[in-house]
């Protein structure tokens, strides 16, 4: 299901991922990762952004890309094994504020939808540990590699 959404999105660029949380919370970081692996790839029309922990701070950028898509990539608890991609529409995630962000990541997609006219998509995973921690738990670095395979296939890159 995943890989059928990011061929979905790639297909319609340019593409803005904003990754979101904390490096220093083990797989709540991972975005970091991701988004450092991309930028050493992509095309110049997949446009990488690591958000960290205050991802609405680059919500003017990414309205100036004048993306036809974006994916905010993060961690979140959704009841799957660690390590497992999904992708969540704004209307499914929890009206609350996760721990490490500020603005909820629903009203930040709102804010982009609005201001760039595109579609908003959530790329989460399961974690494993958030605890204190600079290194992702194996089935989050598994994950990571099979999504990072994933994406160099869609777009064609070996």
């Amino acid at each position: 299901m995943v890989t059928a959404n990011l061929h979905e999105i790639f297909g319609r660029r340019p593409v803005v991922i904003l990754g979101a949380g904390s490096e220093l919370r083990g797989d709540d970081g991972w975005t970091y990762h991701l988004i450092n692996r991309l930028k050493e790839f992509v095309p110049a029309d997949v446009h990488c952004i690591w958000g960290s922990t205050l991802p609405e701070n680059f919500a003017g950028k990414v309205v100036q890309l004048s993306p036809a898509s974006v994916i905010v990539a993060d961690s979140a608890d959704f009841g799957a094994a660690p390590g497992t991609f999904r992708f969540f529409s704004a209307d499914e995630l929890a009206d609350e504020a996760p721990l490490s962000h500020r603005m909820p990541l629903k009203d930040l997609a709102r804010l982009i939808e609005q201001r760039a006219g595109c579609p908003v998509h959530f790329l989460l995973i399961q974690p494993e540990n958030i605890e204190f921690s600079l290194e992702l738990s194996l089935p989050v670095s598994r994950g990571l590699e099979q999504l990072i395979n994933n994406i160099r296939q869609i777009l064609n890159i070996k």
